[in-house]
């Protein structure tokens, strides 16, 4: 399975993380499952929501949730930030 690297910041918590995302997995998915581990891991600081959205952080582009990984412009080393 192709996977790519990414990293992804947030920045209710001033922190990143460095993941391996499968390139088959739509957007959507990886985005909840972002958002709830960094839920946990940010001790309040940050709140999952059905409206958490993974955007690139250059230019605040947030990417379409149906499309699956493969199919936008996330490739390995894209930053990413959780809004």
């Amino acid at each position: 399975m192709e996977t790519y690297l990414i990293e992804v910041n947030l920045p209710a918590a001033a922190v990143s993380y460095h993941l391996s995302v499968p390139c088959n997995m739509q957007v959507g998915t990886m985005t909840q499952l972002v958002a709830s581990v960094f839920e946990r891991l940010s001790n309040g600081a940050y709140t999952a929501t059905n409206q958490s959205r993974l955007c690139r952080q250059a230019t605040g582009e947030s990417f379409d949730p149906n499309l699956k990984i493969r199919e936008t412009s996330i490739r390995n080393g894209t930053k990413l930030f959780l809004y």
